[in-house]
């Protein structure tokens, strides 16, 4: 096994893939939620910065 100059072991191809799908569905909602916000605060009358 190789392992970082500090011990830790690599992450395997298969676990940096899950991750990164993680991380793009995290950002896929949160992209969601703020454009949710937005529209929210344009039925209160303000008009968000962009």
């Amino acid at each position: 096994m190789i392992r970082q100059p500090n011990g830790e072991k690599f992450e395997t191809f298969l676990a940096l893939a899950e991750r990164a799908e993680q991380e793009r569905q995290r950002a896929e909602r949160a992209e969601q939620e703020a454009t949710r916000l937005r529209e929210r605060l344009r039925q209160l009358g303000v008009e968000p910065d962009i």
